[in-house]
């Protein structure tokens, strides 16, 4: 399926045909009605024992603070990210990326420990709502061994500029941030 600028997109954000992550109760952890924070995180690769690694390898995706668990007090957030699935349903690792849409989660350690959090800007719950929207819209890319992750996130970020969400200056300084996170050193 060939589409604008020459690039080849995956159907349906490239998901595949099994069930989609789960996403925690939005009834009970609904989107705040002030203004958060809204985040691109960068999750620190870990330098292999051989071979190379770039800034490149390194996952990206957004994220914002809707409040606490109520069991264990755990940071709930709303995520917007593309992911590999990996060896689900018995059918082994997807060479692709999919956009699931956005989820609710619980904070994980690999974030905790890992992410480089680069404060994109403060957005009203309207502004995140159309943020949302853009990333849940914002299509996947067919492998060819370059696009991944990190432009996806530009993609949205783009689309938030000419939405009038985001200015030019947020997404570049944002950018020089993010590939500028060092990786993490390779431990056994």
């Amino acid at each position: 399926m060939a589409s604008n600028n020459k690039h080849e997109y995956l159907e349906n954000m490239g998901r595949p045909n099994w069930p989609g992550p789960v996403s925690l109760n939005s009834f009970i952890y609904p989107e705040p009605a002030e203004d958060l924070e809204v985040f691109l995180i960068v999750i620190h690769g870990q330098i292999p024992r051989s071979g190379t690694f770039t800034s490149r390898d390194q996952h990206w995706m957004f994220q914002w603070n809707l409040g606490a668990t109520k069991t264990d007090g755990s940071l709930v957030h709303r995520r917007l990210h593309i992911v590999q699935e990996r060896n689900l349903m018995g059918q082994g690792d997807l060479n692709h990326l999919t956009n699931w849409g956005a989820i609710t989660v619980a904070e994980g350690s690999l974030t905790k420990m890992y992410g480089a959090y680069i404060l994109l800007k403060k957005m009203t719950p309207e502004q995140r709502m159309e943020f949302e929207t853009i990333s849940n819209g914002t299509r996947v890319r067919k492998p060819d061994g370059n696009w991944n992750c990190q432009d996806w996130c530009k993609t949205v970020l783009e689309t938030a500029v000419k939405g009038g969400i985001l200015t030019q200056a947020d997404v570049d300084r944002v950018v020089q941030r993010a590939e500028q996170v060092e990786p993490r050193p390779y431990t056994r």
